[in-house]
Order: C-alpha cells, then structure tokens, then sequence
C-alpha cells in the first residue's frame, strides 16, 4: 500500500497558517487583558470620586513637602491598584483552576491504584486456543514399505507417465510420505520406476480394455440378423450402431476391421 507524502509547499503553508493564527490568539489575548485593566482602572476611579475628600491636617497643610508627599503617594497607590487589582485576580483564578485539575488527576491516579492492587476480582481465564502439535513422520519397519507409500503418494497426486521430477516436487515435497525416502537419489529412483510401471499397467489395461471391446463388437456381429455375406460396413451400421458394444470400440476403421475378420470365420465355417 502506498503511502501519500504531502508536498513541501503546502507543509510550508500549513505551518504559516498555524503561525498566524497563533500570532491572532496572542493578539486576542493581550487585547483582552488590556480591556480588563482598562475596566479596573474605571472602577477604581469610580470608588475615589465617591469617597469624601480628605481633611489635611495642619501640619500636612502647612508643609509643602508634605503635601507633595501625600499627593504622590495617593496618585502612586492608585496607579498600582489600577494595574495589580485584574493581574492578581487573573493570576489567582489560573492558579485556583490549576490546583483543581492536579487535585483531580492525583485522585483519579489514586482511585486507579487502588483498583489495580486488588487482584482479588481478578479471574483467570483459560486460553481456549489449541496449540496445533506437530505431526510425527510414520515410521516404516521395512525398505518395501517405504517405498510403497512414496509410491502410493505419487498416485494420490496424480503423476503421470510423462511428469518431470522437478515440477512434480513442488506437488509432493509437503506430504509426509515424501520423507519415507531418506535421500534425494532414491526419491528419483523410486519416481524413475512408478512412472516405468504406471506406463506398463496403461499398456496392459488398454490391451484389456481393447480385446473386451473386440470380443464384445464380434459378439454383436453374430446377435444381428440383418447381416448378410458380403454386406458392407456402412450398410452394416444403421443395424447395430446404437448398441454400446459398437460404441465400445471407437476408432472406425478397428469396427470395419474386424467386420472383414468376422465375415472371413463364416465362410470358413
């Protein structure tokens, strides 16, 4: 499966887009902050004009200095009220709320803990997956039996007289019976003869199959009436063709053959 690679320019775009709109949060931010300030300051300007004006005493009246002094600190107060009051109240509601949340997870880590520490609820379950076990190769007490089942596994696989060992061993090579035959040598020995024998028993069993065919058409001959001496082949056929001992024999000119064999026992006869 092929895995998709974005192009460089359009990372590069992402990462610009994500900076600006970092950029815009900060700005958010900041401006937000400013208008708190801003509305403290309202606020506290508010609370001073209601207050009652302060009645100097003499000697803060007769002093200069003094009332220079007292004028400056009160402007100097008000100034550091105005601009301490929302960044503590910020600062202690971020705290407050940090606090919570550590408070919250400590007690959920905690709750966990103590769950996985009781094991007591804990059952065992059984592993219902059978391990599949190797299946030992048979042993065979004698070389003959060794060699029939090698034997036995080449015709349950279908090899026939004209296979080749190579392809063939792709076909065979899983089978246990293949290792009844300790070496490679004697697997192709062993081949070598099963397709020698299976060409033999072909030859034998088609010999067979070929006289019973011959025997059973010369049979039909003597069973058909309409026969006459003489009589030819093609006229022959529309008397008997349908009966299976003609189809038994296939190829047509073995039928006219042994029509001729069969017409020259009569006249002898």
């Amino acid at each position: 499966m092929s895995t998709f690679m974005k192009p460089a320019s359009i990372i590069q775009g992402e990462k610009r887009a994500e900076e600006i709109e970092k950029k815009k949060r900060e700005e958010a931010q900041k401006a937000q902050q400013k208008a708190e300030v801003e509305r403290a300051q309202k606020q506290v300007d508010t609370i001073a004009a209601k207050k009652p004006p302060v009645t100097p005493t003499p000697a803060a009246t007769s002093s200069p200095a003094a009332k220079s002094t007292t004028t400056t600190t009160a402007t100097t107060a008000t100034t550091t009220t105005a601009t301490t009051t929302p960044t503590a109240t910020a600062k202690a509601t971020t705290e407050k709320k940090s606090e919570s949340w550590v408070n919250q997870v400590a007690k959920d880590a905690e709750e966990d803990a103590n769950k996985s520490e009781n094991t007591s609820e804990f059952t065992a379950v059984e592993d219902t997956v059978k391990k599949r076990k190797a299946k030992k190769d048979p042993i065979y007490t004698t070389k003959e039996e060794a060699v029939n089942a090698f034997k036995s596994l080449l015709s349950d696989k279908g090899v026939g007289e004209d296979d080749q060992w190579k392809p063939t061993l792709s076909r065979i090579i899983s089978d246990q019976r293949y290792r009844a035959l300790k070496t490679l040598s004697e697997r192709k020995k062993v081949f070598k003869q099963f397709k020698e024998e299976l060409g033999e028993r072909m030859v034998t069993e088609k010999r067979s199959k070929d006289r019973s065919a011959r025997e059973g058409f010369m049979e039909l001959l003597a069973e058909t009436k309409d026969l006459k001496p003489g009589m030819s082949y093609h006229a022959l056929c529309p008397y008997i063709e349908k009966d299976e001992r003609f189809k038994a024999v296939v190829a047509e000119s073995d039928r006219a053959e042994y029509l001729h064999r069969y017409q020259q026992q009569e006249a002898k006869g």
